[in-house]
Parts: C-alpha cells; structure tokens; sequence
C-alpha cells in the first residue's frame, strides 16, 4: 500500500515539458473563458446603466412638471383669492 502512494507521488511531482505545456494551456483556456464572462457581464451591466439612465430622465422630467403644475395651482389659486378681496 506504501508502495502504491509513493509512486502515485512521484508521478504527480514529476512534470516533464508535455505536461507543463498543458497545463499552461488547460490555464490560458480557463483565462478566456473567464474573458468571455466578464464581457458579457460588462454588457448586462451595460444595459442595466441605460435602463437607469432611462428612468433617471424620466423621474427629472416627472418632476419638473409636478412642480410646474404646482406652480400654477398656486398661481390660480392666489388669483381666485385676489378676486375675491
């Protein structure tokens, strides 16, 4: 059994050219791959900041005419007072 586990240990220290070229390129594909996800997630973040973006505008512009309208309530109700006096 002894015998067994030492020669499974030298097998797995002894990496000879061919070995270390794939690993090296079982790692360069990991990389890539990794690459690919971290696009796609740039792109649905992308899209994600458009969409807030979106509603931003859209919150900006809701408001601009609450106050606008707020404005003019106040304007017609200051003008029905007056009338009134």
């Amino acid at each position: 059994m002894e015998a067994a586990v030492a020669d499974g240990e030298v097998e797995m220290t002894d990496w000879n050219d061919g070995r270390l070229d794939e690993l090296s390129k079982r790692v360069d594909d990991g990389f890539a791959k990794m690459d690919r996800r971290f696009e796609q997630v740039d792109w649905s973040l992308g899209l994600v900041h458009q969409r807030l973006d979106g509603l931003q505008m859209s919150l900006t512009r809701i408001s601009w005419t609450f106050g606008i309208g707020m404005l003019g309530f106040a304007a017609a109700l200051l003008g029905l007072i007056a009338a009134k006096l």
